[in-house]
């Protein structure tokens, strides 16, 4: 394992253990004296499906820890379990407001990873690796301004990730952690791992650029369906979002910030049981004061994921566009029927699947982009190719269309259009 691991977030949204269904029968069946038990206050949190109760849940069974003589490890280890579901859900005030709440022995820790932690755990459930929160905590801090506390944190995972690299002998895992999204002339898809990506959104942000973000962001944006559910925690699609604004691609962050919204709404809410025996007065007023900070947070990003209703002005580059639009064709097209006795082939769902892999393998190209076509002149080779990233349109559209340059027979390709 890295000497940083990946969050250990299991709050809801497709992102729970399957253990969770396991445990749900036995944890709905909870006594009242078990409401002081944090493994099972745990496990309950683990079936549920409703953020505002499963929030109330995990902060009782840290208090519930913090005031027994569990080890300071044992106490940091549920702390985390309620940080990184606040942090989950996109709740960055909240989530940096609970952590300097801490008391200092196991704030500290919750930020240095130290194994399994079993002593004193009776169950296996809720024993796991601890989780390194630092970067979500920095983005969470960069989200509210807290950019001292930000740079302070990004520089200690940055120098553990380049001391863990220094130590290997596989060179591409060294680049992955140093390599400039925003250097070169020739583009392509960026090669870095999920610490690398959140590095590298948080550098941004700290470390201004007048730079074009394109690189990093559709380098994420490709990365996000194949790796790292990271990507899919409310704090980094905020942080995202506006690492989009910022850039100069509006709606992009606009839809970012609507997919964020998306994972916070309620409808379904009202169909999860929750056991009556955790509606005591103090975890109701706990999930209500939860669900009003979601709603809260649910409103400020619909309001950010509407289109500004003032257009914004024309730019040299709108302008160009229009004229060119507004030129009449070089080449005047008609549309004809086929000749007589010549019947257009519709290709099977599987020879469009063959054709794009042959097209790939032959060309050897290297984005993930779903291949329309591709010619080639010479040293001259143009590819296009579809993706949903951008532009999602649901499941039947292929999305937008790409185009990628090469000038040296596919070797080094051009940044895509």
């Amino acid at each position: 394992m890295s000497a940083v691991r990946r969050p250990w977030l299991n709050g809801g949204f497709g992102l729970r253990s399957s253990a969770a269904v396991v445990v749900f029968f036995a944890a709905t069946h909870l006594t009242a004296t078990e409401l002081d038990d944090p493994t099972r206050l745990h496990e309950l949190a683990e079936s549920l499906e409703h953020p505002a109760w499963q929030l109330a849940l995990r902060e009782r069974a840290y208090r519930v820890t913090s005031e027994s003589d569990q080890t300071a490890a044992v106490r940091a280890l549920f702390a985390q379990r309620w940080l990184g579901q606040l942090l989950e859900l996109g709740l960055a005030d909240q989530a940096l407001s609970a952590w300097e709440s801490l008391p200092s022995p196991f704030r500290d820790q919750t930020l240095n990873p130290v194994g399994r932690v079993d002593d004193g755990l009776e169950r296996q459930s809720v024993t796991d690796d601890y989780a390194d929160l630092r970067m979500e905590l920095a983005a969470a801090c960069i989200l509210e301004g807290r950019l001292d506390l930000a740079r302070q944190l990004v520089a200690e995972v940055a120098t553990e990730l380049a001391t863990t690299s220094t130590s290997t002998d596989d060179a591409d895992a060294k680049d992955r952690h140093t390599v400039s999204l925003f250097e070169g002339a020739q583009w392509k898809p960026p090669e870095f791992d999920d610490d690398a990506a959140r590095l590298a959104i948080l550098r941004w942000h700290l470390e201004p650029s007048e730079a074009d973000p394109f690189s990093l962001l559709v380098g994420v944006m490709a990365m996000k369906f194949d790796r790292g559910p990271w990507f899919r925690l409310g704090t980094w699609e905020r942080l995202f979002a506006l690492l989009a604004a910022r850039g100069g691609y509006p709606s992009l962050a606009r839809y970012i910030r609507r997919s964020a919204k998306w994972n916070l709404d309620d409808e379904w809410w009202h169909l999860r049981e929750v056991p009556d025996v955790v509606k005591t007065a103090e975890l109701t007023v706990a999930a209500s004061r939860a669900e009003d900070s979601i709603n809260r947070l649910r409103s400020l990003l619909e309001r950010q994921s509407r289109s500004s209703p003032a257009a914004a002005p024309a730019t040299s580059v709108d302008e160009a566009i229009r004229r060119l639009i507004a030129a009449p064709s070089i080449i005047q097209l008609r549309e004809r029927p086929l000749p007589t006795g010549v019947d257009p082939i519709a290709m099977t769902y599987e020879q469009e699947r063959d054709h794009r892999q042959t097209l790939r393998r032959e060309h050897e190209l290297p984005f993930r982009h779903e291949i329309v076509r591709v010619d080639a002149r010479g040293d001259s080779v143009v590819a296009i190719g579809a993706s949903q990233d951008y532009d999602p349109v649901g499941e039947l559209s292929r999305g937008a269309y790409w185009v990628f340059r090469s000038h040296d027979g596919g070797a080094r390709w051009e940044p895509p259009l």
